[in-house]
């Protein structure tokens, strides 16, 4: 088998590509046509944001080119706001509001090309839930609401009258104009995520009485109205596409019927649908995450589109079985395969399928980490580190330089994700010698415990991954159930050597108020445990009454309470937090694993401090500082995690000694220099890796900003 590393992944025309697939994938690359336009294959790369602005554009344009370059179809960018009154302060994006801004996006389109792919744009306007106080406007709303706030906008809007809709169309056609004179072959009307023209269509939104509210044929009027104008506008010569949301499942959108009745009225004026799931308020349909659904879930709303419609029909369903892709081409439930979190996962996963190398995918675990950090902070992926990265530093998913010191022995001494990670990298930079030693029997890290949390054995591709490139990668020797002490490392004979040992969860609780440690929260006892302890060393449980005690916010504790659950405990979930696992709500979770843990039994109790632990319950405190008692028979502490860095410390206070034994270098990566997401501890790793033969790699290169 050729090296990962070596792999060609140099130029390419889509019908080489077409040569080399084999026969039973070749529905996959056929080509088809989208109105004046035709797509290479079937692949595309669906619009979603990245999270960055004007003043990134080289960042927007540079992540677009590399899902080009792998090999997709169609590749669209994120949200390209057509006015200052629409705009989502919550999520950062491309213009689209005069010429100026049209020449300069104009380059990604041009990015995309370079591999001839379609280049899409997506118009955007936020309506009522739009919150333009940049521009200290109010938004524009189909008809007031007092609050908007479940929707992510605090502010309120004015309610339009019959010229504002007309002089927002007239934005919309001039934002389409710019958009083909920039380029772009495939140009959206954003009608999904609760956007502005989907609030004229729901009845959540729209309480007008006039001819543009009322029954369906009214609330489409302003849809209808619209795309007539952009197709006289730009039809002749530019794919005209609009995404839609075909099933509400809450408010804020529509119920299938009346979805696929709009459909129908407007589908002479569509060249393509791109069928969404919900609205903002339920987006775990849309984002799907692997914890509440299966790979390809969304087929059984986003398949009735065809029977509204003859054109072009892509939807989205976190797609990475090839198998289950080519069947729903070939069964006529979509025409294209849309794909986000596969294609930021890994943006070669065309190419990789036509040249028949499975093995290679980075599968998208269905994390949503990409969905929360485009709002929180940069933008990033779990499997994929290079995401959001391809300008910035300059790194590509599948190409790595040789490293001017690859002759010298590296030793990684930890088998989580970052040291795999780590470790593969610098494989595939071309080191000849890299030995990753793992204290347990399975490499893994404390994705070994999390990925048997119920519904999260997705997550474990992570992993999965990371042991098959090792595999493959003859450079990589990886000792499992090797425990190293500094005497160990020093006798090892690495010139190089990198301490991933992680960062477990802390066997003593901390008051917030002293950091000292709370009375009786000390999991040497047995009535008081810590994650690990339960669901990797196999520490009894005692009693049924549990308490989880949850200062982290995010998904680990809900599926922790839910293992426990599962082997007959009753739970109580406590965290000092006023939201409940807060960090999940953005990854699609949070609410029905809350849902699901109440059902099941369980409560759920914020806003109290641990302040004491005793055999019999624990002691809180509330909002008031007044004290709650809980009676338990055992309490899980989920209070912090502490980076197991005692050996890289010990070998940092010897630097004789390692001189003495040829250690040239001592670095730490991922948990063990500071606990922090997955994402984040990977991305620790591949960076290291990436920078090993900079003059000082402990401290990462000056990324560029623009």
């Amino acid at each position: 088998m050729t090296e990962p590393h070596r792999w060609n992944m140099g130029p390419f025309t889509h019908d080489e590509l077409r040569a080399q697939v084999e026969d039973r994938y070749a529905p996959l690359f056929t080509p088809l046509r989208i109105g004046p336009k035709t797509a290479p294959n079937r692949f595309y790369s669906v619009p979603y944001a990245g999270g960055w602005s004007m003043h990134e554009l080289n960042l927007e344009l540079e992540h677009r080119r590399t899902r080009a370059e792998g090999g997709w179809g169609v590749v669209c960018t994120g949200e390209a706001m057509i006015a200052r009154e629409g705009v989502a302060d919550m999520i950062d994006g491309l213009e689209i509001f005069d010429d100026a801004d049209a020449r300069a996006i104009a380059p990604i389109a041009d990015a995309i090309h370079e591999f001839g792919a379609l280049a899409g744009i997506e118009l955007v306007h936020y309506g009522g839930i739009a919150s333009p106080r940049t521009w200290r406007m109010p938004p524009l709303a189909v008809s007031q609401m007092q609050s908007d706030a479940m929707f992510f906008s605090t502010a309120v809007g004015q309610t339009m009258t019959r010229g504002d809709i007309r002089r927002v169309q007239d934005e919309w056609v001039a934002a389409a104009r710019r958009a083909r004179a920039a380029g772009y072959d495939v140009v959206y009307v954003h009608c999904a995520h609760s956007g502005q023209p989907m609030q004229f269509l729901a009845p959540y939104y729209n309480q007008r009485t006039d001819e543009y509210g009322g029954p369906l044929e009214n609330r489409a009027r302003f849809l209808l109205e619209l795309l007539e104008r952009i197709r006289a506008e730009i039809g002749d010569d530019t794919a005209i596409a609009v995404r839609f949301a075909i099933e509400a499942l809450g408010p804020g959108g529509l119920e299938i019927e009346e979805a696929l009745a709009t459909m129908r009225m407007a589908d002479h004026l569509v060249d393509l649908w791109d069928i969404a799931i919900g609205g903002l308020a339920n987006s775990d349909r849309d984002l799907t995450p692997s914890r509440l659904y299966e790979e390809g879930a969304s087929l059984q709303w986003s398949r009735r589109a065809k029977e509204a419609t003859d054109k072009p029909v892509v939807g989205s369903g976190r797609f990475t079985d090839v198998d289950l892709m080519l069947r729903t081409i070939t069964s006529g439930d979509l025409d294209f395969i849309g794909a986000a979190r596969p294609g930021i996962a890994d943006p070669f996963l065309p190419r990789k399928i036509a040249a028949g190398e499975f093995g290679r995918v980075r599968e998208c675990i269905g994390s949503n980490h990409c969905a929360y950090s485009e709002v929180q902070y940069t933008f990033g992926c779990s499997q994929n580190a290079t995401a959001g990265e391809e300008y910035r530093r300059g790194w590509h998913p599948e190409q790595f330089t040789r490293a001017a010191n690859a002759d010298r022995p590296v030793l990684v001494v930890g088998g989580g994700p970052a040291g795999l990670e780590c470790a593969t990298v610098l494989a595939r930079r071309g080191f000849e010698q890299v030995h990753l030693v793992e204290a347990e029997r399975q490499v893994g890290g404390h994705m070994r415990w999390f990925a048997k949390l119920p519904g999260f054995n997705p997550w474990g591709r992570v992993i999965e991954h990371r042991e098959w490139l090792a595999e493959h990668l003859r450079e990589v020797q990886i000792a499992p159930n090797t425990r190293l002490d500094a005497e160990g490392v020093l006798d090892y004979g690495g010139a190089i050597v990198i301490v991933a040992t992680g960062a477990p969860w802390a066997t003593v609780a901390t008051d917030p108020f002293t950091n000292t440690p709370v009375p009786g929260a000390d999991a040497s006892l047995d009535h008081v445990l810590t994650p690990e302890q339960v669901i990797l060393q196999g520490k009894p449980v005692p009693g049924r009454r549990v308490l989880v005690y949850d200062c982290q916010a995010d998904q680990m504790a809900l599926g922790t309470t839910q293992y426990l659950q599962e082997r007959g405990h009753e739970v109580e979930l406590v965290s000092p937090f006023a939201d409940i696992a807060n960090r999940a709500h953005q990854d699609g979770v949070s609410f029905a694993l809350r849902g699901e843990i109440l059902a099941a039994g369980g409560r759920l109790r914020p806003s109290l401090i641990l302040a004491a632990v005793s055999g019999s319950g624990a002691v809180f405190l509330d909002e008031t500082f007044s004290e709650t008692e809980i009676a338990c028979d055992a309490i899980v502490l989920m209070t912090r995690r502490a980076s197991d860095d005692a050996l890289y410390l010990e070998l940092d206070a010897m630097p004789e000694r390692r001189a003495q034994e040829g250690i040239q270098a001592l670095y730490r990566i991922g948990d063990c220099a500071a606990p922090q997401d997955l994402a984040e501890a990977i991305f620790s790793g591949h960076r290291l890796a990436r920078e090993i033969d900079s003059p000082d790699p402990s401290v990462a290169l000056p990324a560029l900003r623009a």
